[in-house]
């Protein structure tokens, strides 16, 4: 995805840097250039169900979300 985005990287660092500052992972790249969604509809997604459905449905649909959004902190999420 970054090598459609970033202009003539020359090496991996290339990569890991936006506005001069440089990134540990290249999600974080990813997240400073607005390519991937945060976690926040996903939490207010986890906050709805807390209040309307069952411990079991709860328990399924964070399964859910883990298998198939690929969160960046699934324990905080969980919290």
């Amino acid at each position: 995805m970054l090598l459609n985005v970033i202009q003539g990287p020359t090496n991996f660092l290339d990569l890991k840097t936006v506005d001069g500052q440089e990134f540990e992972t290249f999600r974080q790249v990813c997240e400073k250039l607005g390519l991937l969604e945060d976690d926040n509809h996903r939490d207010a997604t986890m906050e709805e169900a807390v209040l309307c459905r069952s411990p079991s449905q709860i328990r399924e649909l964070f399964a859910i979300l883990i298998c198939t959004c690929g969160l960046s902190n699934p324990l905080q999420l969980w919290d």
